[in-house]
């Protein structure tokens, strides 16, 4: 389980406890196990930072997004809501802002659900309504639901939560764009920057 180059890494008593034994040896006291496996689930999830570029499709661009773990789901900024019918489901009509030109970008997708959002400091709860879209960030590649809401004061339009984190991602608040979208389109996007 672990190789040379990786031991190197590890504090001492975890070294010590890899040269004398096996990690599938049950010899090991719990903290060491507790240690190792630790370090193995890392490994296995992606780093984070505060701030990161995500892939949303629709529309297939890339925006810049804040990752929130306080927040459960994922939030989007979404301008004239209307909600409609189409052969007799429910859908919602909106518009997002072009991350680099400002333009309007006009998306229909199919209304999931509604929640409702406790207001703060007592103020009176919204209910928003719910969509799915496709997100790309780093390695992960998810189908998630995002709530609909006028971000435009904020500074980024996205808001990623534990929704699409939890259990995939390792976040670092202190740092910046340590990931970066692998899709077909990154390219693209980062050339517009």
């Amino acid at each position: 389980m672990l190789e040379k180059n990786d031991s190197e890494n590890l504090p001492e008593a975890i070294q010590d406890s890899a040269k004398k034994t096996c990690s599938c040896d049950s010899n090991l006291d719990e903290e060491t196990k507790k240690k190792l496996s630790d370090i193995t689930e890392t490994r296995t999830k992606t780093l984070l930072g505060g701030i990161e570029n995500v892939f949303l499709d629709p529309p297939g661009m890339e925006f810049s997004a804040r990752i929130d773990t306080g927040a459960q789901t994922s939030s989007l900024n979404a301008l004239d809501i209307v909600e409609f019918e189409r052969d007799g489901k429910p859908f919602v009509k909106f518009n997002l802002i072009h991350p680099f030109t400002g333009d309007k970008l006009e998306l229909t997708r199919r209304l999931r659900r509604h929640v409702r959002i406790k207001g703060r400091g007592g103020r009176e709860s919204h209910r928003r309504p719910v969509v799915k879209i496709r997100v790309v960030l780093a390695d992960i590649d998810e189908q998630i639901n995002f709530t609909l809401e006028d971000r435009s004061r904020f500074k980024h339009q996205i808001l990623i939560g534990r929704n699409l984190l939890q259990d995939l991602a390792i976040v670092d608040v202190s740092r910046r764009n340590v990931a970066t979208p692998k899709t077909e389109n990154s390219d693209t996007a980062s050339e517009i920057k």
